[in-house]
């Protein structure tokens, strides 16, 4: 008898959809639960499997293959419409479904596409293979109806799960993005509104610097200089915070000397010790090579950081100490490796802050930002400028007794450079030194300096012992602290003098020296008066000079000028530059910068009204804020690149943005550079005197000098002969020797008729000779006399860009006479 198994697999399907719908009856599930693809090359399972699905409102794809099964899902990736689960068979010809997984999970991970595999294999290996290729669960076959869709129910409530999850971060790195553009944005307007004001400030004293002023005005202006640029450096990393966040935070090579930076650290903070009346030492080992290359910025940041929070926690007639050591010197290596160390006697810190101390935001203990204030950025913009020179940095503190911080950079010697030669005269060598100090840290530093000189000190702590040891020895110099117990410096160095009958040289430190001291110091007869904290090669000049020996000569500084400088302002010289600006300070700033190097300048407030004053000026270059009111510099840029005729006008970005991707912002706008303020004078110089250059470069290509001189034109229209017209171009040379100075006279006296007939007298010479250009300012400058003749009210005419374009072409005309056979 033959058996048909077609029918009796129809009617075994048959058979369980009865039972199916009777268990499915109590179903409350309408809207499908999920899409499924089952992979397997038996038809009946697929066909169980399928029927399963559909009765519990599983959308079920059935494929007989691998091959098919990874078209197929490549196809629903492509439409976005990717399954919720795979039901995998293993033993499958041509592609097994563990091939089939492994490539899955080339492009999906195990939440994205989750896999149950399907066999009638249990050995663990086979277990452990499809788990190991990626697999979420395994069934074996046969499985039971409830077991399989309670376990494809687990898989695509953790794929949903997981989807929404994804979904969640998603929104939240949006909202985090967004949140970080507005915190840009915010960064950008704080640094163009601190920066404006920094910008007056460092660049009034550069100004001021260039004046003839007194060596104390010059040293506080040194100081304000100084300060200024550090706060500027600290500005400039707080408001770009998002740089050091990312990690991209750039470090200068640059070289510095490290007593410059010493010498700045110590300006900065010496009066403020002085007046809270804490010792502020330097522990400076003179082995340390000074000449050196690295960011000396970001190093006196990490070092004004750390002062900065030892003296905010360091009570009165405290201790604070800045050291640097250096450890395995090799004089002929380049590399360096620097260790230093800011310690103090202030309140400390219990251990349970420290591991939080170097966290951005934080204070070690919050009770203390209510007493001491401070934003808890400072320790880590510090810990990452540390780890960017190739260090670390860490903290030892004990509750009630101070902290101890301490760091190390990498550096670089500058090779080139020879550093101070500390060695003393023969007959210096072994000098008895008897130093008085009670303060045992700044008695350790003294000891080292005096022995690292080859001399031979004694210490005493309190003046008596001092002024026994002088009444039964013999010292060469005694060095003496001012603020000491039983006696203070001036009074014991007042009986050193009178009662021992003492004449050894006396050197008087003092951490709070004022002016008054320092003269009853010298009335007590003391040499030399030095303030705290005083470095190695202050204290080494000190020494000699009592005993009138050379002191060290200071390798010169490097110029802060660029060489190139002067040559550019040279450029610069005559140029015609438009400034368009809408702070009264920064307008004042840039044109007494550019006036100095002797160029033409107009000054005005917005965009607007730069594009009214370029139809009826010519300029060289345009020097162009970016944020103002009307019209922004963004916007006046691409209206004036908008005109044919500027096509070729250099326009320089002058701005107090300076944040990432602001550079690209403003040359995208149309503009041809970008320099940030405060101005820095060679980089503003370079800039101005590369497109000068190559302005009038331009404009003698486009427009030659015989369109503005044509000798040629005036002889022929004139009927004269060259010698005659040459003894003419000479009387004009004459006649016009003082003509620039009446000119400005007469417009500094607001003498406008005068000022009128000066300019109708050169437009008439002018056009007879051929200098057209000197013929065109005339008539303008002659208009302009005359309007205000008619409206005296009118300030704006005639400008002093009138005078001066009349002064340039009459002395470009001169200049051409001047160099004719």
């Amino acid at each position: 008898m033959k058996i048909n198994f077609r029918d009796k697999i129809n009617a075994a399907i048959s058979k369980f959809y009865k039972q199916a719908e009777v268990q499915s009856s109590l179903s409350l599930n309408i809207n499908t639960r999920g899409k499924v693809l089952v992979v397997d090359d038996e038809p009946i399972n697929l066909e169980l499997v399928k029927k399963y699905l559909s009765l519990e409102n599983y959308e079920a794809t059935t494929v007989n293959n691998g091959l098919d099964a990874l078209a197929v899902i490549n196809e629903a990736k492509e439409q976005q419409k990717l399954f919720d689960i795979i039901l995998l068979d293993i033993m499958m010809p041509k592609l097994s479904g563990i091939d089939v997984l492994k490539k899955l999970r080339e492009t999906f991970n195990l939440f994205e596409l989750p896999v149950i595999l399907l066999t009638a294999k249990n050995e663990p290996k086979d277990i452990v293979t499809g788990f190991a290729s990626g697999a979420n669960d395994y069934i074996k076959k046969p499985f039971h109806r409830d077991e399989l869709l309670s376990r494809i129910n687990t898989h695509i409530n953790l794929r949903n799960a997981y989807i929404e999850l994804v979904d969640q971060v998603k929104d939240a790195r949006d909202k985090a993005n967004r949140a970080a553009h507005a915190k840009s944005e915010f960064l950008a307007n704080m640094s163009h509104e601190i920066r404006t004001p920094m910008n007056g400030v460092i660049a009034a004293v550069d100004l001021a610097l260039s004046e003839k002023v007194s060596p104390k005005v010059e040293h506080y202006l040194r100081i304000i200089q100084s300060s200024g640029q550090s706060l500027l450096g600290i500005i400039n990393d707080i408001l770009d915070f998002s740089k050091i966040e990312a990690g991209k935070l750039e470090l200068e090579c640059t070289p510095f000397k490290m007593d410059e930076l010493l010498e700045r650290i110590v300006g900065l903070f010496a009066n403020k010790m002085s007046e809270k009346g804490i010792e502020f030492l330097i522990d400076y080992n003179p082995l340390i090579p000074n000449s050196l290359i690295g960011d000396s910025l970001r190093l006196q940041q990490i070092l004004l950081n750390l002062i900065s929070n030892a003296f905010k926690f360091t009570e009165k007639f405290g201790i604070i100490t800045v050291g640097i050591n250096i450890k395995n010197y090799e004089p002929l290596k380049e590399d360096v490796v620097l260790n230093f160390f800011v310690k103090d006697t202030g309140i400390g810190m219990k251990p349970e802050y420290r591991d939080k101390l170097f966290e951005p935001f934080t204070q070690a203990d919050v009770s203390t930002s209510r007493k001491y204030g401070g934003t808890g950025l400072g320790l880590a913009i510090s810990k990452q400028l540390v780890e960017l020179m190739g260090g670390k940095i860490d903290v030892e503190s004990e509750y009630g007794k101070g902290s101890h911080f301490y760091f190390n950079v990498n550096l670089k010697k500058q090779m080139v450079y020879e550093e101070y030669d500390k060695s003393i005269p023969n007959e210096l060598k072994g000098l008895r030194i008897l130093a008085v100090d009670d303060c045992l840290d700044a008695r350790i530093i003294i000891k080292k300096y005096l022995e690292s000189y080859g001399f031979n000190p004694q210490l005493c702590s309190i003046p008596s012992e001092a002024l026994d040891k002088l009444q039964k020895n013999y010292f060469d110099l005694i060095v003496l602290d001012w603020l000491m117990p039983e006696l203070n410096g001036i009074e014991m160095a007042g009986k050193i003098r009178k009662e021992l009958k003492n004449n050894a040289p006396i050197i008087l430190l003092t951490a709070f020296g004022k002016e008054i001291e320092k003269s009853a110091a010298e009335e007590a007869g003391v040499n030399i008066f030095l303030t705290k904290p005083i470095s190695p090669s202050v204290f080494f000049n000190a020494i000699m000079h009592v005993f009138g020996k050379e002191i060290l000569k200071p390798i010169e500084k490097k110029s802060q000028i660029d060489p190139m400088l002067q040559e550019n302002r040279e450029t610069v010289k005559g140029a015609r530059i438009l400034i368009v600006e809408d702070n009264f300070t920064n307008q004042e700033i840039a044109k007494a910068i550019i006036v100095s190097a002797g160029a033409f300048v107009e000054v005005v407030n917005n965009g607007r009204e730069a594009l009214s004053l370029l139809q009826n000026r010519k300029f060289d270059i345009v020097l162009m804020d970016v944020q103002m009111p009307e019209l922004d510099g963004y916007e006046t840029t691409q209206l004036i690149r908008q005109d044919i005729n500027f096509k070729h006008l250099p326009i320089i970005a002058m701005t107090a943005h300076a944040m990432r991707g602001d550079e690209e912002k403003c040359l995208s706008a149309g503009m041809d550079a970008y320099i940030t303020k405060p101005l820095n004078q060679n980089i503003l110089f370079k800039i101005l005197a590369k497109f000068i250059t190559v302005s009038r470069n331009i404009e003698v290509k486009c427009k030659p000098i015989t369109d503005e001189i044509d000798i040629d034109m005036a002889k022929t229209e004139l009927g004269l002969d060259d010698d005659i017209f040459k003894e003419i171009l000479l009387i004009f040379v004459k006649t016009n020797q003082d003509t620039n100075k009446k000119l400005q006279d007469a417009f500094n006296d607001k003498d406008f008729v005068v000022l009128q007939k000066l300019a109708h007298s050169l437009k008439g010479s002018g056009a007879n000779i051929g200098a057209k250009r000197l013929h065109s300012a005339a008539i303008e400058l002659e208009t302009a006399c005359k309007k205000r003749t008619m409206d005296p009210a009118d300030n704006s005419i005639p400008s002093i860009f009138m005078i001066n374009e009349l002064k340039d072409a009459l002395n470009q005309m001169i200049t051409f006479i001047n160099k004719l056979d």
